[in-house]
């Protein structure tokens, strides 16, 4: 087990690629897209807080959304 001192510590990296995240592009599409359905509109900035991906993931997600026009 992690000590408290080390639990603290522990920062995670920061990923800017979709493919960095580690998860399918499908679960990222479905998260964002649940969020947006939610919300009904949201800026992309929100997206990126309430989902805890980095903007530049959000960004290329939204890209990936406008080409396929889902929004």
């Amino acid at each position: 087990m992690l000590s408290a001192m080390t639990r603290e510590q522990f920062q995670p990296r920061e990923v800017h690629k979709i493919e960095e995240t580690g998860l399918s592009n499908g679960m990222l599409t479905e998260l964002c897209l649940k969020h947006i359905f939610f919300e009904g509109q949201v800026l992309l900035r929100t997206l990126s807080d309430r989902t805890k991906l980095s903007p530049g993931v959000i960004l290329a997600l939204f890209r990936q959304f406008h080409t396929e026009q889902r929004v």
